[in-house]
């Protein structure tokens, strides 16, 4: 392992065109930029590459740091306190968990003996404690911060959980399982667990779910569908409630600002941004996307752009995202 370190609108005119930033990172490794988090107290953010580890950076100085690892990564994402990053690599059977701090070696890498299926979607739970990840034999894997102790195990699905939530209290934990690429027809299932009494309480297979993710202080869900319609999901009553019809479908991320304020909704066709307490769009991004982090404040927005593979220069790299950094004053209130 090596730690390198290297010094117009969208639809409408109504809305004002926000400013973008490339991420790309600054070296020649083959290994597509496939997700993008940022931190929830700094200015840092990570860029995971699919076949060499992850590169971050650090927006207030500009520094670049690389970590090649022979496991690369697929996707990222950082503790409430910023103190670890999560990352899984998904040719390997291993869940990796870095501490900021310091980066020269790894803290834990979890791999059970059992572990069937390579790590792919991760979150971490409100207060840090566990770190869940979602792995391609259909399993949803529960683990201890910083311990790496195995403490749940889910099952259910026969293939791997696009996406991970928690709810806000730590109490449930929600999984969005696409058993069919979007393009092919996807068949979007939803499950939700209660982790105190270790059992899932809803499993939806009704309808073609494409992303969902907890509200911001509340036990309920935000879904979207392959229509476009989103709508609340109170998980234990199952009572639900349409709240708007998406402009740009189908969504392939849902994602809230840390304050709460701001959705955004990312899909092949384009990034929108919503009022998250009315639902009512701000503006959008004039690029489509599959996954969106906001900055702490709300006020930048990192997106992933979604490249076709018929495209030379990305073939030649390797790559099919592309990493960006949005300046959305334009855009919020």
């Amino acid at each position: 392992m090596k730690i390198v370190f290297l010094v117009s609108l969208f639809a409408l005119a109504a809305f004002a065109s926000p400013e973008a930033m490339d991420l790309t990172p600054p070296d020649d490794l083959e290994g597509e930029v496939f997700w993008v988090a940022y931190s929830p107290i700094s200015s840092l953010v990570a860029l995971p590459r699919y076949y060499n580890g992850f590169s971050l950076k650090d927006l207030d100085s500009g520094k670049w740091i690389r970590v090649e690892d022979e496991h690369g990564a697929v996707r990222a994402a950082f503790s409430a306190n910023g103190k670890y990053l999560g990352v899984t690599a998904y040719y390997t059977k291993t869940v990796q968990l870095w501490d900021i701090s310091n980066l020269k070696k790894t803290i834990k890498i979890f791999e059970t003996p059992d572990l069937k299926g390579s790590g792919h979607s991760i979150c971490f739970s409100p207060d840090g404690k566990l770190i869940a990840s979602a792995h391609t034999d259909g399993r949803v894997h529960l683990t201890e911060v910083p311990s790496g102790k195995e403490k749940l195990v889910f099952s259910g699905s026969d293939h791997y959980s696009s996406s991970l939530s928690f709810s806000s209290s730590g109490a449930y934990l929600t999984a969005l399982t696409q058993r069919r690429e979007l393009a092919k027809g996807a068949v979007g299932e939803i499950r939700v667990w209660n982790l105190q009494k270790a059992e899932e309480i809803l499993h939806l297979s009704d309808q073609n779910y494409t992303s969902t993710v907890f509200l911001p202080a509340s036990e309920n869900l935000l879904v979207a569908t392959a229509k476009g319609a989103l709508f609340k999901l109170n998980p234990n009553t199952k009572e639900s409630k349409d709240v708007a019809n998406l402009e740009v479908h189908p969504v392939e991320n849902l994602t809230f600002s840390k304050n709460g304020k701001y959705l955004s909704a990312a899909s092949e066709k384009g990034v929108v941004i919503y009022n998250a307490s009315d639902y009512k769009k701000l503006g959008a991004l004039p690029d489509n996307g599959w996954v969106t982090s906001f900055s702490p404040d709300g006020r930048e927005l990192l997106s992933v752009k979604m490249t076709k593979e018929d495209n030379p220069a990305y073939r030649k790299r390797q790559s099919y995202g592309h990493a960006r950094l949005w300046d959305l004053s334009a855009l919020l209130p």
